[in-house]
């Protein structure tokens, strides 16, 4: 049986009748809209007196016209008064909604799954373009990952290439269910050094069929039409290799684990936002703001580790390579310093910080120069992950060095595409 779908990436427009689940007899003409720029937008109708409460009020229902017909359920809803109030004495009534579900008036906001296919870039990762792609399909159709007692993740291969993400959590709020996929999704941004967008939702509501769903804001404003390079081979986790363990993904699941712990403890949310800080914005250059959450978010995960020093030079002389090392001193030639690098790249924070700072003549010029700034952003950016990745563990040690050199040049100044 085909799946209805809505598509993120397109646009919407459904006219009909609306009211809100309490007050039935009541009801408005209006439309709603969806575009990926703005989102879910509500327009209404009415000549009845709007209360307080009806404006808090979070579930409408409908019965539209449109690329879908019949009901659907609005959640999350936004109401206000400032639309225009005609001379009929109609008033028009301008919103918002978290969310559309399509084929069903909702009781209650209470759902047992989410089924999610993401933008086909991010689907061309799971491709070996090899013989070994019939066993990487067997595996993931065998994948399950438990984050927490009661819920299950797992993929729906049997329209390969093509999966659909499948989270079941019995009796769960759209907003649980959405932060298990964020933090499944925001692990796999980190192993590919991309944006991962939903393509197209489904939510199953009790003893149903899954119903398609559309998200506020889910789509980016332009879709992401920068190519996925890496494949399986190239990640800096190495599925290829878990076909040679007992218990087939349990590799996998310990990294899963770790980062949805880490997404969890509100001790690492800085060190996670600095992440995907870096990844959403990996290529737009670096104000001296980024330079500076980035030393912020380094010695929190530092302190997060349990490391005995929590300075910079810490971080370096754990995870820094000798390349990685005499490059950094090229380019901080120009400060004339000889003390240790984590020292010197500290120092520059303090400047960006306290523009009167003593140092300041040593390190202004290289805040200036804006090649010369955003190459010691990405050398220090790429350190920075690959300090996270470890402490994933299951890193495969081949790959992380060209991973971390990928993430460091997709940040410098001379590499970035404006366009």
């Amino acid at each position: 049986m085909t799946r209805q779908v809505l598509n993120h990436f397109s646009t919407y427009e459904w006219t009909g009748q609306f009211w809100f689940p309490e007050t039935e007899e009541q009801k408005f003409f209006g439309k709603v809209t969806y575009s990926p720029e703005k989102g879910i937008q509500i327009e209404l109708l009415t000549t009845h007196l709007i209360s307080d409460d009806d404006l808090n009020k979070k579930l409408l229902y409908g019965a539209v016209l449109g690329e879908i017909i019949g009901p659907i359920t609005l959640f999350n809803v936004s109401l206000n008064r400032k639309g225009t109030e005609l001379k009929t004495c109609t008033r028009i009534l301008k919103g918002t909604a978290g969310f559309l579900l399509q084929g069903s008036l909702a009781e209650k906001p209470y759902f047992d799954s989410l089924e999610i296919e993401y933008e086909k870039p991010f689907e061309s990762i799971f491709l070996t373009h090899s013989k070994k792609e019939i066993e990487i399909r067997e595996l993931l159709g065998k994948f399950s990952f438990s984050p927490e007692t009661g819920s299950t993740i797992s993929l729906i291969i049997d329209t390969w290439p093509t999966s659909i993400l499948k989270i079941d959590r019995t009796q769960s709020s759209l907003q649980e269910l959405f932060l298990i996929e964020d933090h499944w999704r925001s692990f796999w941004e980190l192993m590919i050094d991309r944006e991962v967008f939903p393509e197209h939702i489904w939510l199953r509501i009790p003893q149903a069929m899954p119903l398609p769903l559309l998200k506020n804001y889910y789509a980016p404003i332009k879709k992401n039409s920068e190519p996925f390079p890496l494949t399986l081979e190239h990640l800096p986790i190495n599925i290829l290799a878990y076909k040679k363990s007992k218990n087939n993904l349990s590799i996998i699941r310990k990294s899963l684990k770790k980062w949805f712990e880490r997404k969890n403890d509100p001790k690492w949310s800085s060190v996670i936002y600095g992440i995907r800080r870096l990844i959403k914005n990996r290529r737009t250059p670096a104000d001296r703001a980024f330079y500076v959450s980035l030393l912020y978010e380094i010695e929190t995960f530092l302190k997060e580790t349990r490391e005995s020093d929590t300075k910079l030079e810490q971080l370096i002389k754990k995870y820094a390579r000798n390349d990685w090392k005499s490059k950094i001193s090229k380019l901080l030639t120009t400060s004339k310093d000889s003390r240790p690098l984590g020292k010197s790249l500290k120092e520059i924070r303090n400047v960006i910080v306290h523009p009167t700072s003593n140092e300041r003549d040593r390190y202004l010029p290289i805040i200036q120069d804006n090649d010369l700034f955003q190459e010691v952003y990405a050398y220090l950016s790429g350190l920075f992950v690959k300090a996270v990745l470890k402490e994933l563990d299951s890193i495969y040690i081949k790959n992380i060095k060209n991973y971390t050199n990928q993430f460091i040049e997709a940040r410098r100044w001379r590499t970035v595409n404006y366009s």
